[in-house]
């Protein structure tokens, strides 16, 4: 039971982890400096959206096949790779070639955290506080965007 109740615990981190934004505005700078464009890296933004939304439903069936665990590992996988290949690539096509694999793991992780964080729930027998628990998280996610959300203040780009 203990092991399970670390899964609630590894759900918070996970959600304040995955949306620290610091890391933002070098993920823009780095490709420029590696010779793209700003419609290039526009068009990469719009290849990982549609990765994300064309895997959503496939990663569902992964996730309910080999488990909600083993999806989430499957995307922190995909997603070292997508680091990887910009890290030591060069090129649009290869930066189209990392967004893309951010996409697929975006979408991997995209309901698989909530479907695992109510499993464990279930087999406390605490599912009624599912919503409380997933609330929480997405607190969490809220402070990991502050340093992106303060970067734009500071810039003048965001009037919040």
């Amino acid at each position: 039971m203990h092991n399970v109740h670390n899964n609630i615990i590894k759900f918070y981190i996970s959600k304040f982890l995955r949306t620290l934004s610091f890391w933002l505005p070098i993920m823009t700078l780095y490709p420029l400096s590696k010779g793209l464009s700003l419609t290039e890296m526009s068009s990469l933004v719009f290849v990982q959206m549609v990765a994300q939304t064309l895997c959503e439903v496939p990663s569902g069936v992964v996730a309910d096949f080999f488990g909600r665990k083993n999806t989430l590992i499957l995307a922190g996988i995909i997603k070292a790779c997508y680091l990887v290949v910009i890290l030591l690539g060069y090129g649009y096509w290869i930066f189209f070639t990392g967004w893309l694999l951010c996409g697929i793991s975006d979408a991997f992780e995209s309901g698989a955290d909530a479907a695992f964080v109510y499993d464990t729930l279930q087999e406390m027998g605490r599912e009624q506080e599912y919503s409380k628990i997933e609330g929480r998280g997405f607190s969490l996610t809220l402070l990991g965007w502050g340093p992106l959300l303060s970067q734009r203040r500071q810039a003048g780009v965001c009037r919040i």
